[in-house]
């Protein structure tokens, strides 16, 4: 096992890759509160303890771990982000079913409108209700109602504008 700096921060590292074995070393990024100079083996150790089974819900895995935008809990194909306020290294099943429940509360109140024999919903967004068809978002006019539009409306908007544009990402190819 080795500490040492890595593209995105100090790491600990176990092992090394074989490309003739395709044995791949692991990684694990170290916790704020730890430094590359003072960090005990025991405390590297506790690093590779992510991901954690937390238990089982719906017949199925709850763990907690750290990816690349922070630590989460992931059921099945859900996954959701832990506060700050809590730790992936220690945060019980029940904290975790808690997050799990209030995420997909928030999911089911982005619907508000399905048709689905058309591939169009009507979401409550960040910066509030819009069109999704397919892969393209639509606004709606401000003097429209979300809640009581029909698929006649909805196609008329569609027809009238544009999608909206999306916004470059970092590394996105210029067409």
């Amino acid at each position: 096992m080795i500490v040492r700096m890595g593209k995105f921060g100090p790491m600990a590292q176990i092992g090394k890759a074989d490309e003739e074995t395709g044995k791949k070393a692991r990684f694990a990024k170290l916790r704020a509160t730890q430094s590359l100079e003072t960090i005990t083996f025991d405390e590297a150790v506790e690093l590779f303890k992510l991901p954690r089974t937390l238990g089982q819900l719906n017949e199925k895995d709850v763990k907690a771990s750290i990816g690349r935008f922070g630590p989460y809990i992931q059921h099945d194909k859900l996954f959701v982000s832990i506060p700050k306020d809590k730790d992936p290294y220690t945060i019980n099943l029940e904290d975790a079913l808690t997050l799990i429940r209030e995420k997909a509360e928030k999911d089911a109140a982005k619907l508000i409108l399905n048709f689905e024999k058309e591939g169009i919903q009507v979401l409550n967004g960040r910066y509030g209700p819009y069109i999704k068809k397919d892969k393209d978002n639509y606004k709606i006019p401000k003097d429209k109602s979300a809640e009581h539009l029909t698929i006649e409306e909805i196609q008329l908007i569609i027809g009238e504008q544009g999608p909206t544009k999306k916004a470059k990402r970092w590394g996105a190819k210029k067409k």
